[in-house]
């Protein structure tokens, strides 16, 4: 990106540069986005309270349903948001919605340290807490992946779109990349890794896995037993 963008005019080069200093910073905000698939999917399996009246709602389909939820729910109104506010008042600048973007991210995390601390007593962080941090990360996300196309289109040359479209998407795959090393300190294609001359389909990481499976279903059944014995009370 360096060596190209130096090939064009000053005005042209520092678009260039704030296009690719803003998708730096997204593969911070895909690092801890994309935690919903690993740290946050464990804590709503062991520490959140599931409990809707008198319903265990599985820990696993929460988790994996609510952001699509939310999407659903909130695209309608931040297009009627951003229209409004082309009528009415100037369009936040883009770099004003990043940072509202991480903002929303960083208050998501924090809703979640304040419900693990009212369900101290019991370890388990009550679901609307754990509902409303995820509120505020989607916010988050629709902030700042709405514009992140429009930002390549707008700031990049144009014999460059295609290719810092492509270091768009590229963020997003290093964020992933950032979320293992959080998790478990590997890259992504480690996981898959099977010793020389293991049986593809009894491979060591595959029994790891079950194994882990295993030990989380059980701690699944842990948390919930007490929890039935109190509504049979």
């Amino acid at each position: 990106i360096v060596w190209m963008g130096m090939q064009y005019e000053k005005e042209v080069r520092e678009k260039l540069w704030s296009c690719t200093l803003l998708i730096f910073f997204s593969i911070v905000f895909w690092g801890f986005y994309e935690q919903s698939g690993g740290s946050l999917n464990l804590m709503a399996l062991r520490n959140v309270d599931m409990r809707v009246g008198d319903n265990l709602l599985p820990s696993a389909m929460v988790n994996n349903s609510i952001n699509p939820f939310y999407i659903i729910l909130l695209s309608p109104l931040f297009a009627v948001m951003w229209k409004w506010l082309n009528r009415n008042n100037p369009h936040p600048r883009t770099p004003l919605k990043f940072g509202i973007a991480f903002l929303l991210l960083g208050l998501g995390y924090y809703l979640f340290t304040i419900g693990g601390k009212a369900g101290a007593t019991t370890g388990l962080m009550p679901l609307l807490y754990f509902a409303g941090g995820y509120l505020l990360i989607t916010s988050g996300e629709l902030f700042l992946s709405t514009i992140g196309l429009s930002i390549v289109t707008k700031l990049s040359p144009a014999q460059m779109v295609g290719y810092m479209m492509g270091v768009w998407f590229l963020a997003s795959a290093f964020g992933h990349d950032l979320l293992c090393r959080a998790v478990d300190g590997r890259r992504p294609w480690q996981f898959a890794a099977k010793p020389a001359g293991a049986d593809p389909h009894h491979s060591a990481a595959g029994e790891g896995l079950q194994g882990e499976q295993s030990r989380d279903l059980a701690e699944a059944g842990n948390l919930a037993g007490p929890l039935r014995g109190k509504d049979a009370g």
